[in-house]
């Protein structure tokens, strides 16, 4: 078979009853062109139907037009493993209406049941160093069956999102977000919060936009900011925040500019790095962390390569001009 197919044979290439694999982060690297074709084939011939899709990011735009919302079908998808749900609406539609089957709410487990994960943290925190960090997580790992370390990548926000929904009247981020976890070993799963303007949850300091602290050139300043967020993060119960928004902005007309820092590759690193290290500085001593109760986040540094772009992005990487050009002068 030729290493080059056509979008229709491609498309003729999943079976009805297929598992289908979706990468990509929101707008950025999907093949946009593809789920139009599987839409296209299936309201014209019936097929390819009942097909389970998995995600970890909900590729959309918050309408009907791009991304997964495409395939969002009764009869096309009969079941959805994913996480990030709030720019799917088409799929959110299909799990309200209970057009899908297998969908699974998850409860934030804290971790408190006995298993292997408290023993292992006691061994860990008598002795933290990284080597034996190494043992007790290979020591996890071989007790996980393959579905628990799968589940360790899913993200389970839908429940929480239903919850806040009812109980707060916002669709999004009300709590943290659970995502991870085994429940057997009682592993507690990773407590999400997004930004970057502050953490979003509660009534937390609403600091001034990405784009606009950049301006001050003054990392220093970050620093304290990202010791403010730290904190905020902690006391609404999150562990890791996706606020570190070092995309290079590469046209003004994208829509989230204000949630970067410019367009200097160089402004970039020094903010980003001045935010990370405020908010994830106890990491560096652990041990310190536990018995001071130092307030401290893991950090997602976000929206990376091709992200910075208008809503043509969901069509950059395969339609720009040369991309490995695009990569050495920009990334």
């Amino acid at each position: 078979m030729s290493k080059i197919i056509t979008l229709e044979q491609a498309v003729a290439m999943i079976p009805d009853g297929a598992t289908v694999g979706v990468g990509g982060f929101i707008g950025s690297g999907h093949p946009q062109e593809f789920s139009v074709g599987i839409e296209e084939s299936f309201l014209n011939t019936g097929h390819p139907r009942d097909l389970t899709i998995m995600f970890s990011a909900g590729i959309g735009d918050g309408t009907d037009r791009l991304g997964l919302n495409k395939i969002g079908h009764e009869g096309l998808l009969k079941r959805i493993i994913g996480g990030h749900w709030g720019l799917i609406p088409k799929l959110q539609r299909l799990v309200f209406e209970n057009k899908v089957e297998d969908f699974e709410f998850v409860f934030v487990n804290d971790g408190s049941k006995d298993g292997t994960y408290p023993e292992l943290k006691k061994l860990y925190k008598e002795n933290p160093t990284s080597e034996r960090l190494s043992e007790v997580s290979e020591k996890l790992l071989s007790e996980m069956t393959l579905k628990e370390k799968i589940r360790m990548m899913r993200g389970h926000a839908m429940g929480v999102t239903i919850k806040n929904v009812f109980t707060r009247g916002r669709y999004y981020n009300g709590e943290a977000y659970p995502a991870g976890g085994c429940k057997r070993l009682g592993i507690p799963p990773v407590l999400f919060t997004d930004g970057p303007r502050g953490i979003v949850m509660g009534k937390c300091t609403c600091f001034p936009v990405s784009m606009l602290r950049g301006a001050t050139f003054d990392d220093e300043l970050e620093y304290e900011i990202g010791q403010v967020m730290a904190k905020e993060a902690s006391a609404f119960g999150a562990n890791l925040y996706a606020g570190v928004c070092i995309n290079l902005l590469r046209n003004p007309r994208w829509g989230r500019e204000q949630e970067t820092y410019g367009e200097d590759p160089f402004l970039l690193g020094k903010m980003g790095v001045a935010l990370t290290k405020a908010m994830q500085e106890a990491g560096d001593d652990k041990e310190k962390a536990y018995q001071t109760g130092t307030e401290w986040c893991i950090m997602q540094c976000k929206d990376l390569i091709s992200h910075g772009v208008p809503a043509v992005h969901f069509y950059t990487m395969g339609k720009s001009r040369n991309i490995t050009q695009i990569l050495r002068e920009c990334f």
